[in-house]
């Protein structure tokens, strides 16, 4: 007879010496360390998904911030079972909620730089708008070539969605857009003051086009300044 992942896992917890009471896998989850890395993955990618989200914000709250392993082979999992990116999506949100700071997110970048790098490389790929966001938002604490121009490529992606969809954007893409005006605020760059300025004017959404304004505001002060 086949035993899950978890079900072994809390086995073991059961007859150690472990002091976590075994049937809390998110505590076990949240003490552990980067050595535990191979069985909290294959928690994640073999339990149902209720338990996996369950891992995975429990894992994004461990004082140990090396992950990457684990994002690695969920990438490629997910890649393979089409699953839209919701696992890494889920994963992404916790790590930016639980490092709320550009020190926390600079030094967990420091920490997983393979990770990073594989998420920003593969960004045009995923069709999951909300991870795509969530990489977005953590583009600006990354030493990455071409970041602006990273930012300029997705702006065009979302304005080309907007004048398909009559100025209009799905929650997703709200949150695309708005990290997207969150990139264009941290490198202040006039630049992007067309491109700002044209999803500001193409959009028929209220959260979208007073996000936008206060980010081409910024950019005009930018520009006045270099002049």
């Amino acid at each position: 007879m086949k035993i899950s992942t978890l079900k072994l896992t809390l086995l073991l917890l059961l007859i150690s010496s472990v002091p976590v009471c075994p049937l809390d896998i998110a505590t076990w989850v949240k003490e552990s360390g980067r050595n535990s890395n191979a069985v909290v993955g294959d928690i994640i990618l073999s339990e149902d998904t209720d338990t996996s989200l369950r891992v995975i914000r429990a894992l994004a709250q461990r004082e140990d911030p090396y992950v990457e392993d684990i994002i690695d082979r969920i990438f490629y999992q997910e890649s393979r079972d089409k699953d839209e990116g919701y696992l890494l999506e889920t994963l992404l949100f916790s790590i930016l909620k639980k490092n709320n700071s550009p020190e926390k997110l600079t030094n967990w970048i420091a920490s997983n730089p393979h990770a990073y790098n594989l998420l920003v490389e593969n960004l045009a790929s995923f069709k999951n708008a909300f991870l795509k966001s969530y990489i977005l938002l953590l583009l600006p604490y990354g030493e990455t070539n071409g970041a602006k121009s990273l930012l300029m490529t997705e702006s065009q992606k979302i304005l080309d969605e907007m004048n398909h969809g009559n100025g209009y954007l799905t929650p997703g893409r709200i949150k695309e857009v708005l990290a997207v005006f969150e990139g264009m605020d941290h490198y202040n760059d006039p630049v992007f003051s067309e491109m700002c300025l044209s999803l500001v004017e193409k959009s028929r959404q209220k959260v979208v086009v007073r996000r936008g304004r206060e980010t081409l505001q910024r950019l005009k002060a930018a520009a006045i300044r270099e002049n």
